[in-house]
């Protein structure tokens, strides 16, 4: 990994191109979901951009919660289905959590589906020292679970 920056605009298009990679959701998506971010009064969200020999391989976002003080949600993590399996995402995890403790928060939350198509993602976070603190049964459709996870920083 090169490096873990701050996104910019040109971003967008390689970021959209990451998160079509791994199917998550579609990378058409993304500009709506980041227009904030770019907005005059910036809102509060923070995203990462990870690059590889110069080359987009990795964002995340994450914001804090609403109505919590010093709690941040880890909304979304990628490494494009390329490059993953090299560590990457442990290194866009570490830079996440290093700035939550920057942001002086006490605990970190990211979610995730209990489908069996998501194993290796809840093994990533559990192993990486997230706990699971709640399942949700049938959130996101009849018999796909929302699984949250936690971490005290």
């Amino acid at each position: 990994m090169d490096k873990i920056r701050n996104t910019i605009s040109s971003d967008i298009k390689a970021m959209m191109e990451v998160i079509d990679s791994t199917g998550l959701f579609p990378g058409e998506m993304l500009p709506e979901m980041i227009a904030d971010y770019f907005a005059e009064n910036q809102s509060e969200a923070h995203w990462l951009t990870a690059e590889s020999n110069g080359k987009i391989v990795g964002l995340a976002y994450f914001l804090p919660e609403r109505l919590t003080q010093l709690t941040l949600n880890l909304l979304l993590i990628a490494v494009h289905k390329e490059y993953q399996g090299r560590g990457l995402g442990k290194a866009i995890l570490k830079e996440v959590v290093a700035r939550v403790r920057e942001l002086n928060s006490h605990l970190l939350l990211v979610e995730t589906s209990g489908h069996p198509h998501f194993e290796n993602t809840r093994k990533f976070y559990t192993d990486f020292g997230f706990q699971v603190e709640a399942r949700i049964r049938d959130f996101y459709q009849i018999g796909e679970d929302k699984i949250v996870f936690w971490m005290r920083l």
